[in-house]
């Protein structure tokens, strides 16, 4: 296998724009599957408190040009959801 003349990455939509991603429709195709709910958690309560992380990791984005990982924001989201 013939090695790469180069490696390119993009952080954070400088060459690739990703314009399709929708949370709040990931969340509804998966919503069915949950076998217990006892916090009686919505949609609606995902994307709000989503946003309410969103806004502060944002700031501090802004304030710092420190990137947090999708990973990490959907595991703070689900956590403080459905503790």
């Amino acid at each position: 296998m013939k090695s790469p003349q180069a490696v390119l990455f993009d952080f954070g939509d400088t060459i690739i724009e990703d314009i399709s991603f929708a949370p709040s429709r990931g969340n509804a195709a998966l919503f069915p599957y949950i076998s217990s709910n006892p916090k009686h958690v919505t949609l609606d309560g995902i994307a709000a408190l989503g946003r309410k992380i969103d806004g502060y990791l944002q700031a501090q984005r802004d304030a710092s040009s420190l990137e947090f990982p999708w990973v990490a924001f959907s595991r703070n989201l689900y956590d403080q959801a459905c503790p």
